[in-house]
Protein backbone atom coordinates (compact mmCIF):
# COMPACT_ATOMS: atom_id res chain seq x y z
CA UNK A 1 0.00 0.00 0.00
CA UNK A 2 1.63 3.33 -1.03
CA UNK A 3 1.68 6.22 1.44
CA UNK A 4 1.57 10.02 1.10
CA UNK A 5 4.56 12.20 1.95
CA UNK A 6 4.88 14.94 4.52
CA UNK A 7 4.35 18.61 3.74
CA UNK A 8 6.51 19.63 6.69
CA UNK A 9 7.98 18.24 9.94
CA UNK A 10 9.34 20.26 12.86
CA UNK A 11 11.06 19.19 16.04
CA UNK A 12 10.65 21.78 18.78
CA UNK A 13 13.68 22.60 20.90
CA UNK A 14 14.69 24.55 23.96
CA UNK A 15 16.06 28.09 23.87
CA UNK A 16 18.01 27.73 27.12
CA UNK A 17 19.84 25.06 29.12
CA UNK A 18 18.37 22.37 31.40
CA UNK A 19 15.18 21.42 29.54
CA UNK A 20 13.17 18.98 31.67
CA UNK A 21 10.41 18.19 29.16
CA UNK A 22 8.53 19.65 26.18
CA UNK A 23 5.39 18.15 24.64
CA UNK A 24 2.79 19.24 22.09
CA UNK A 25 -0.51 18.81 23.94
CA UNK A 26 -2.94 19.94 21.23
CA UNK A 27 -3.16 21.26 17.68
CA UNK A 28 -6.07 23.24 16.25
CA UNK A 29 -7.14 25.07 13.10
CA UNK A 30 -6.99 28.87 12.99
CA UNK A 31 -8.55 30.96 10.26
CA UNK A 32 -8.89 29.32 6.86
CA UNK A 33 -6.03 26.80 7.08
CA UNK A 34 -3.46 27.90 9.68
CA UNK A 35 -2.47 25.57 12.51
CA UNK A 36 -1.82 26.46 16.16
CA UNK A 37 0.20 24.05 18.32
CA UNK A 38 -0.02 24.16 22.13
CA UNK A 39 3.32 23.20 23.68
CA UNK A 40 4.06 22.67 27.38
CA UNK A 41 7.65 22.94 28.66
CA UNK A 42 9.67 23.11 31.85
CA UNK A 43 13.32 23.92 32.60
CA UNK A 44 15.40 22.81 35.57
CA UNK A 45 16.84 19.68 37.15
CA UNK A 46 15.97 18.56 40.67
CA UNK A 47 14.73 22.12 41.30
CA UNK A 48 12.35 23.76 38.80
CA UNK A 49 13.70 26.86 37.10
CA UNK A 50 10.66 27.93 35.05
CA UNK A 51 7.63 26.24 33.46
CA UNK A 52 4.89 27.36 31.11
CA UNK A 53 3.53 26.88 27.60
CA UNK A 54 3.87 28.20 24.07
CA UNK A 55 1.54 28.74 21.14
CA UNK A 56 3.06 28.32 17.68
CA UNK A 57 0.98 29.45 14.71
CA UNK A 58 1.98 28.29 11.22
CA UNK A 59 0.49 28.67 7.77
CA UNK A 60 0.52 26.13 4.91
CA UNK A 61 1.75 28.82 2.57
CA UNK A 62 4.96 28.90 4.64
CA UNK A 63 5.59 25.13 4.50
CA UNK A 64 8.26 25.78 1.93
CA UNK A 65 12.03 25.99 1.73
CA UNK A 66 11.54 29.56 0.54
CA UNK A 67 10.89 30.61 4.15
CA UNK A 68 13.65 29.11 6.34
CA UNK A 69 14.02 29.32 9.24
CA UNK A 70 11.35 31.79 10.41
CA UNK A 71 8.36 30.35 8.61
CA UNK A 72 5.92 30.73 11.52
CA UNK A 73 3.15 33.34 11.60
CA UNK A 74 3.96 33.89 15.29
CA UNK A 75 5.54 32.16 18.27
CA UNK A 76 4.48 33.15 21.80
CA UNK A 77 5.41 31.80 25.25
CA UNK A 78 3.70 32.40 28.58
CA UNK A 79 4.12 31.56 32.26
CA UNK A 80 1.27 31.57 34.77
CA UNK A 81 1.25 33.59 37.98
CA UNK A 82 -1.03 33.92 40.98
CA UNK A 83 -2.95 37.17 41.31
CA UNK A 84 -0.14 38.76 43.36
CA UNK A 85 2.52 37.60 40.84
CA UNK A 86 4.57 36.01 43.64
CA UNK A 87 5.06 32.66 41.91
CA UNK A 88 5.40 33.34 38.17
CA UNK A 89 6.77 30.36 36.27
CA UNK A 90 6.15 27.89 39.12
CA UNK A 91 3.17 26.24 37.38
CA UNK A 92 3.98 23.07 35.42
CA UNK A 93 1.34 22.35 32.77
CA UNK A 94 -0.08 18.88 33.39
CA UNK A 95 -2.64 18.87 30.59
CA UNK A 96 -4.29 21.50 28.39
CA UNK A 97 -6.31 21.85 25.20
CA UNK A 98 -7.48 24.51 22.75
CA UNK A 99 -10.95 25.83 21.87
CA UNK A 100 -11.42 28.12 18.88
CA UNK A 101 -13.05 31.49 19.55
CA UNK A 102 -14.30 34.02 16.96
CA UNK A 103 -11.00 35.90 17.20
CA UNK A 104 -8.47 33.44 18.62
CA UNK A 105 -8.30 30.62 21.17
CA UNK A 106 -8.94 29.68 24.77
CA UNK A 107 -6.29 27.49 26.37
CA UNK A 108 -7.77 25.52 29.29
CA UNK A 109 -6.00 22.99 31.44
CA UNK A 110 -4.38 22.09 34.72
CA UNK A 111 -1.08 23.34 36.13
CA UNK A 112 0.73 21.81 39.09
CA UNK A 113 2.38 24.25 41.48
CA UNK A 114 5.99 23.13 41.89
CA UNK A 115 6.15 24.42 45.48
CA UNK A 116 3.19 22.55 47.01
CA UNK A 117 2.27 20.05 44.23
CA UNK A 118 -1.33 21.29 44.18
CA UNK A 119 -3.32 21.52 40.91
CA UNK A 120 -4.65 24.79 39.54
CA UNK A 121 -7.43 24.75 36.93
CA UNK A 122 -6.87 27.65 34.54
CA UNK A 123 -7.95 29.19 31.25
CA UNK A 124 -6.31 31.88 29.12
CA UNK A 125 -7.86 33.64 26.13
CA UNK A 126 -5.55 34.85 23.35
CA UNK A 127 -6.43 36.65 20.13
CA UNK A 128 -5.34 35.68 16.63
CA UNK A 129 -2.14 37.68 17.04
CA UNK A 130 -1.19 35.82 20.23
CA UNK A 131 -2.12 38.67 22.56
CA UNK A 132 -3.49 37.70 25.99
CA UNK A 133 -7.00 38.96 26.72
CA UNK A 134 -7.50 37.40 30.18
CA UNK A 135 -6.29 34.63 32.48
CA UNK A 136 -8.40 32.97 35.18
CA UNK A 137 -8.23 30.11 37.64
CA UNK A 138 -11.23 27.98 38.58
CA UNK A 139 -12.06 26.79 42.06
CA UNK A 140 -14.76 24.29 43.05
CA UNK A 141 -16.45 24.95 46.38
CA UNK A 142 -18.54 22.80 48.72
CA UNK A 143 -19.79 22.75 52.30
CA UNK A 144 -17.90 21.55 54.24
CA UNK A 145 -14.83 22.34 52.08
CA UNK A 146 -13.04 19.05 52.80
CA UNK A 147 -15.80 17.10 51.04
CA UNK A 148 -14.55 18.29 47.63
CA UNK A 149 -11.22 17.09 46.29
CA UNK A 150 -9.02 19.08 43.86
CA UNK A 151 -9.96 19.07 40.19
CA UNK A 152 -7.97 18.73 36.97
CA UNK A 153 -9.25 20.31 33.72
CA UNK A 154 -8.81 17.86 30.84
CA UNK A 155 -10.70 19.40 27.90
CA UNK A 156 -12.52 22.44 26.51
CA UNK A 157 -14.72 22.74 23.43
CA UNK A 158 -16.89 25.46 21.82
CA UNK A 159 -20.66 25.23 22.23
CA UNK A 160 -23.40 26.03 19.73
CA UNK A 161 -24.32 29.22 21.60
CA UNK A 162 -22.32 32.36 20.71
CA UNK A 163 -19.06 32.71 22.66
CA UNK A 164 -19.85 29.86 25.06
CA UNK A 165 -17.47 27.02 25.94
CA UNK A 166 -17.82 23.72 27.78
CA UNK A 167 -15.03 22.62 30.12
CA UNK A 168 -14.53 19.14 31.59
CA UNK A 169 -12.53 18.40 34.74
CA UNK A 170 -11.90 15.28 36.78
CA UNK A 171 -12.00 15.50 40.56
CA UNK A 172 -9.44 13.47 42.49
CA UNK A 173 -12.31 11.84 44.38
CA UNK A 174 -13.50 10.10 41.19
CA UNK A 175 -16.23 12.37 39.79
CA UNK A 176 -16.30 14.67 36.76
CA UNK A 177 -17.22 18.34 36.64
CA UNK A 178 -18.71 19.97 33.55
CA UNK A 179 -18.94 23.73 33.57
CA UNK A 180 -19.69 26.39 30.99
CA UNK A 181 -17.83 29.67 30.62
CA UNK A 182 -18.58 32.77 28.58
CA UNK A 183 -16.18 34.73 26.42
CA UNK A 184 -14.84 36.56 29.48
CA UNK A 185 -14.06 33.35 31.34
CA UNK A 186 -16.93 33.62 33.81
CA UNK A 187 -18.75 30.43 34.86
CA UNK A 188 -22.38 30.39 33.75
CA UNK A 189 -23.39 26.82 34.65
CA UNK A 190 -21.76 23.84 36.40
CA UNK A 191 -22.58 20.28 37.48
CA UNK A 192 -20.90 17.31 39.13
CA UNK A 193 -21.28 13.91 37.40
CA UNK A 194 -20.74 10.97 39.72
CA UNK A 195 -18.45 8.05 38.91
CA UNK A 196 -17.05 9.39 35.62
CA UNK A 197 -13.56 10.00 34.28
CA UNK A 198 -13.56 12.32 31.24
CA UNK A 199 -10.83 12.08 28.62
CA UNK A 200 -12.06 14.37 25.82
CA UNK A 201 -14.81 16.73 24.63
CA UNK A 202 -15.54 17.17 20.93
CA UNK A 203 -18.03 19.51 19.23
CA UNK A 204 -19.55 18.26 15.98
CA UNK A 205 -22.16 19.69 13.62
CA UNK A 206 -24.94 17.94 15.55
CA UNK A 207 -23.83 17.49 19.18
CA UNK A 208 -21.13 17.70 21.82
CA UNK A 209 -19.54 14.34 22.61
CA UNK A 210 -17.86 13.45 25.89
CA UNK A 211 -15.74 10.29 26.12
CA UNK A 212 -13.89 8.54 28.91
CA UNK A 213 -14.79 5.84 31.39
CA UNK A 214 -17.36 5.17 34.10
CA UNK A 215 -17.13 3.35 37.43
CA UNK A 216 -13.34 3.25 37.22
CA UNK A 217 -12.90 2.15 40.85
CA UNK A 218 -15.20 -0.87 40.55
CA UNK A 219 -14.48 -1.99 36.97
CA UNK A 220 -14.12 0.49 34.14
CA UNK A 221 -16.50 0.64 31.17
CA UNK A 222 -15.86 2.93 28.22
CA UNK A 223 -18.30 5.85 28.02
CA UNK A 224 -19.79 8.02 25.27
CA UNK A 225 -22.14 10.80 26.39
CA UNK A 226 -23.93 13.07 23.91
CA UNK A 227 -24.74 16.62 25.04
CA UNK A 228 -26.93 19.30 23.50
CA UNK A 229 -24.93 21.75 21.38
CA UNK A 230 -26.43 24.92 22.85
CA UNK A 231 -27.37 24.01 26.42
CA UNK A 232 -24.99 21.19 27.34
CA UNK A 233 -27.93 19.11 28.59
CA UNK A 234 -27.45 15.35 28.59
CA UNK A 235 -28.82 13.47 25.57
CA UNK A 236 -28.12 9.81 24.74
CA UNK A 237 -25.38 7.84 26.47
CA UNK A 238 -23.74 4.45 26.03
CA UNK A 239 -21.17 2.38 27.87
CA UNK A 240 -19.09 -0.40 26.33
CA UNK A 241 -17.42 -3.32 28.09
CA UNK A 242 -15.90 -6.74 27.57
CA UNK A 243 -16.34 -9.88 29.65
CA UNK A 244 -13.40 -9.26 32.00
CA UNK A 245 -13.96 -6.78 34.83
CA UNK A 246 -12.00 -5.73 37.85
CA UNK A 247 -11.16 -2.62 39.90
CA UNK A 248 -9.36 -0.03 37.74
CA UNK A 249 -9.45 -2.55 34.90
CA UNK A 250 -11.33 -2.20 31.60
CA UNK A 251 -11.87 -0.05 28.52
CA UNK A 252 -11.45 3.71 28.37
CA UNK A 253 -12.26 5.82 25.32
CA UNK A 254 -9.69 8.54 24.62
CA UNK A 255 -11.16 10.46 21.66
CA UNK A 256 -14.08 10.54 19.21
CA UNK A 257 -14.92 12.06 15.81
CA UNK A 258 -18.09 12.37 13.75
CA UNK A 259 -18.19 11.84 9.98
CA UNK A 260 -21.14 11.98 7.60
CA UNK A 261 -22.78 8.74 8.73
CA UNK A 262 -20.98 7.35 11.79
CA UNK A 263 -18.87 8.09 14.83
CA UNK A 264 -15.42 6.61 15.32
CA UNK A 265 -14.22 6.28 18.92
CA UNK A 266 -10.76 5.12 19.97
CA UNK A 267 -9.20 4.01 23.22
CA UNK A 268 -7.25 1.54 25.28
CA UNK A 269 -7.83 -1.38 27.62
CA UNK A 270 -6.18 -0.38 30.88
CA UNK A 271 -5.15 -2.38 33.94
CA UNK A 272 -4.55 0.15 36.73
CA UNK A 273 -2.33 2.59 34.79
CA UNK A 274 -0.89 0.11 32.26
CA UNK A 275 -2.30 0.30 28.73
CA UNK A 276 -2.70 -3.26 27.48
CA UNK A 277 -4.72 -3.32 24.26
CA UNK A 278 -6.14 -0.93 21.68
CA UNK A 279 -9.75 -0.63 20.49
CA UNK A 280 -11.67 1.43 17.95
CA UNK A 281 -15.41 1.29 17.33
CA UNK A 282 -17.80 2.61 14.69
CA UNK A 283 -21.02 3.86 16.28
CA UNK A 284 -24.44 5.13 15.22
CA UNK A 285 -24.13 8.91 15.50
CA UNK A 286 -27.72 9.31 16.73
CA UNK A 287 -27.70 6.90 19.68
CA UNK A 288 -24.26 5.29 20.09
CA UNK A 289 -25.32 1.82 19.00
CA UNK A 290 -22.33 -0.36 18.13
CA UNK A 291 -21.87 -1.03 14.40
CA UNK A 292 -18.46 -2.71 14.57
CA UNK A 293 -15.33 -2.75 16.69
CA UNK A 294 -11.73 -3.46 15.77
CA UNK A 295 -8.43 -4.01 17.56
CA UNK A 296 -5.57 -2.53 15.49
CA UNK A 297 -2.63 -4.96 15.36
CA UNK A 298 0.71 -4.69 13.57
CA UNK A 299 1.75 -7.78 11.67
CA UNK A 300 5.10 -7.94 13.50
CA UNK A 301 3.43 -7.77 16.92
CA UNK A 302 4.86 -4.35 17.79
CA UNK A 303 2.89 -2.44 20.45
CA UNK A 304 0.20 -0.03 19.21
CA UNK A 305 -1.45 2.88 21.04
CA UNK A 306 -4.26 5.18 19.82
CA UNK A 307 -4.36 8.75 21.12
CA UNK A 308 -6.43 10.94 18.77
CA UNK A 309 -8.94 10.78 15.92
CA UNK A 310 -10.28 13.41 13.52
CA UNK A 311 -12.65 13.42 10.55
CA UNK A 312 -13.24 15.41 7.38
CA UNK A 313 -16.32 15.38 5.16
CA UNK A 314 -15.48 17.46 2.07
CA UNK A 315 -13.71 15.04 -0.23
CA UNK A 316 -15.82 16.18 -3.15
CA UNK A 317 -18.26 14.37 -5.40
CA UNK A 318 -18.02 10.55 -5.11
CA UNK A 319 -16.81 8.83 -8.27
CA UNK A 320 -19.39 6.06 -7.99
CA UNK A 321 -22.89 5.82 -6.60
CA UNK A 322 -22.90 4.93 -2.93
CA UNK A 323 -19.26 5.89 -2.37
CA UNK A 324 -18.43 7.13 1.13
CA UNK A 325 -17.34 10.80 0.93
CA UNK A 326 -15.82 11.18 4.41
CA UNK A 327 -13.02 9.54 6.35
CA UNK A 328 -11.05 9.56 9.59
CA UNK A 329 -7.40 9.87 10.55
CA UNK A 330 -6.27 8.07 13.71
CA UNK A 331 -2.94 8.81 15.41
CA UNK A 332 -0.83 7.48 18.24
CA UNK A 333 2.29 5.36 18.25
CA UNK A 334 3.40 2.03 16.81
CA UNK A 335 6.65 0.32 17.78
CA UNK A 336 7.47 3.50 19.76
CA UNK A 337 7.25 5.71 16.65
CA UNK A 338 4.75 8.49 15.83
CA UNK A 339 2.11 6.73 13.75
CA UNK A 340 -1.14 7.46 11.93
CA UNK A 341 -3.51 5.96 9.40
CA UNK A 342 -6.48 7.08 7.33
CA UNK A 343 -9.64 4.96 7.31
CA UNK A 344 -12.97 5.47 5.57
CA UNK A 345 -16.46 5.19 6.96
CA UNK A 346 -16.58 1.88 5.09
CA UNK A 347 -13.65 0.72 7.30
CA UNK A 348 -11.23 0.54 4.34
CA UNK A 349 -7.72 1.70 5.28
CA UNK A 350 -6.46 4.29 2.76
CA UNK A 351 -2.88 4.47 4.06
CA UNK A 352 -0.84 3.82 7.21
CA UNK A 353 2.64 5.01 8.17
CA UNK A 354 5.03 5.91 10.98
CA UNK A 355 7.67 8.63 11.04
CA UNK A 356 11.25 7.42 10.86
CA UNK A 357 12.99 8.36 14.13
CA UNK A 358 16.68 8.62 15.07
CA UNK A 359 18.14 5.42 16.49
CA UNK A 360 17.22 4.96 20.14
CA UNK A 361 14.55 7.67 20.23
CA UNK A 362 10.86 7.14 20.89
CA UNK A 363 7.92 9.25 19.78
CA UNK A 364 4.16 9.58 19.74
CA UNK A 365 1.33 11.65 18.28
CA UNK A 366 -1.34 12.77 20.75
CA UNK A 367 -3.35 15.43 18.85
CA UNK A 368 -4.69 15.97 15.34
CA UNK A 369 -6.08 18.83 13.22
CA UNK A 370 -7.18 18.83 9.56
CA UNK A 371 -6.68 22.46 8.47
CA UNK A 372 -7.10 21.91 4.73
CA UNK A 373 -8.11 19.14 2.37
CA UNK A 374 -4.57 17.90 1.74
CA UNK A 375 -2.79 18.93 4.96
CA UNK A 376 -3.24 16.95 8.21
CA UNK A 377 -1.40 18.22 11.31
CA UNK A 378 -0.30 15.85 14.08
CA UNK A 379 1.35 16.97 17.33
CA UNK A 380 3.21 14.98 19.95
CA UNK A 381 6.76 14.43 21.14
CA UNK A 382 10.02 12.70 20.30
CA UNK A 383 12.36 11.68 23.12
CA UNK A 384 15.91 10.52 23.66
CA UNK A 385 16.55 8.41 26.77
CA UNK A 386 15.90 11.34 29.09
CA UNK A 387 14.11 14.31 27.56
CA UNK A 388 11.00 14.59 25.35
CA UNK A 389 10.80 17.44 22.88
CA UNK A 390 7.78 18.64 20.91
CA UNK A 391 6.93 17.39 17.44
CA UNK A 392 4.51 18.63 14.75
CA UNK A 393 4.12 16.91 11.39
CA UNK A 394 1.94 17.97 8.47
CA UNK A 395 1.21 15.08 6.13
CA UNK A 396 -0.52 15.11 2.79
CA UNK A 397 -3.86 13.32 2.89
CA UNK A 398 -3.46 12.09 -0.69
CA UNK A 399 -1.22 9.26 -1.80
CA UNK A 400 1.41 10.50 -4.24
CA UNK A 401 1.55 13.98 -2.77
CA UNK A 402 3.69 15.61 -0.09
CA UNK A 403 7.00 17.45 -0.36
CA UNK A 404 9.05 15.27 2.03
CA UNK A 405 9.70 11.54 2.47
CA UNK A 406 9.90 11.12 6.25
CA UNK A 407 7.81 7.98 6.87
CA UNK A 408 7.71 4.24 6.40
CA UNK A 409 4.65 2.20 5.54
CA UNK A 410 3.30 0.00 8.34
CA UNK A 411 1.30 -3.21 8.06
CA UNK A 412 -1.81 -2.89 10.14
CA UNK A 413 -4.41 -5.61 10.53
CA UNK A 414 -7.49 -5.82 12.73
CA UNK A 415 -8.65 -8.25 15.37
CA UNK A 416 -12.11 -8.26 16.93
CA UNK A 417 -12.08 -8.80 20.70
CA UNK A 418 -15.39 -9.05 22.55
CA UNK A 419 -17.12 -5.72 23.15
CA UNK A 420 -20.73 -5.03 24.09
CA UNK A 421 -22.76 -1.84 24.30
CA UNK A 422 -25.13 -1.23 27.18
CA UNK A 423 -27.50 1.50 28.23
CA UNK A 424 -26.47 3.20 31.44
CA UNK A 425 -27.67 5.98 33.68
CA UNK A 426 -25.58 8.54 35.51
CA UNK A 427 -26.51 10.86 38.33
CA UNK A 428 -25.32 14.41 38.74
CA UNK A 429 -25.96 17.38 40.97
CA UNK A 430 -24.88 20.99 41.34
CA UNK A 431 -21.37 22.08 42.21
CA UNK A 432 -20.19 25.66 42.64
CA UNK A 433 -17.22 26.62 40.48
CA UNK A 434 -15.98 30.17 40.56
CA UNK A 435 -13.53 32.09 38.37
CA UNK A 436 -10.72 34.03 40.01
CA UNK A 437 -8.06 36.32 38.61
CA UNK A 438 -4.64 35.08 37.57
CA UNK A 439 -1.68 36.83 35.96
CA UNK A 440 0.82 35.89 33.29
CA UNK A 441 4.20 36.90 32.02
CA UNK A 442 6.11 36.18 28.83
CA UNK A 443 8.23 33.04 28.92
CA UNK A 444 11.27 31.81 26.96
CA UNK A 445 10.51 31.18 23.31
CA UNK A 446 10.90 27.76 21.74
CA UNK A 447 13.11 26.96 18.78
CA UNK A 448 12.60 24.37 16.05
CA UNK A 449 14.23 22.52 13.19
CA UNK A 450 12.34 21.77 9.99
CA UNK A 451 13.41 18.47 8.45
CA UNK A 452 12.68 14.74 8.73
CA UNK A 453 13.15 13.36 12.24
CA UNK A 454 15.77 10.83 11.12
CA UNK A 455 17.91 13.81 10.09
CA UNK A 456 17.48 15.54 13.47
CA UNK A 457 18.67 14.91 17.00
CA UNK A 458 18.13 16.79 20.23
CA UNK A 459 21.36 18.73 19.63
CA UNK A 460 20.96 19.62 15.98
Amino acid sequence: MPIPGENSVIRLKESRASLAHMNVLDVAVAGAADTVALVEWAYGGAVLDVAGFSLLRTSPRLHSDLFPPNWTVWNRSYVLCSADESDCGRFVIERASLARTPDGFIVAGTAINADDNKPTMFAMRVNDAGGVMWVKRYVAKAEPPETLKPGHIVAITPMGAPDRYLVAANAELGDAWLFQIDGNGNVTRSARWFGLEVRQLRTTATQILMVGAANVDTGAVALVQSLDLKTGDAAWKRAYHDTVHGPYFGWRWYDIAEAEKVLLVIGQHVAMTSEKRTMMAFLDKTNGDLYSHLEPILSDGAPVRLRSVISRNDEGVPLTAGAVPSSFVVAGEAANKPWYFRIGEDQAVHWQKSLRTPTGEKGTFRALAWPSYDDIAAGGSIADINTPRGLVSWTSATIGRGKMNCSDQTRLTFGEPPLEAMRVGFSFDAVTITAERMQHRDGPLINFDRKCLRDQTESG
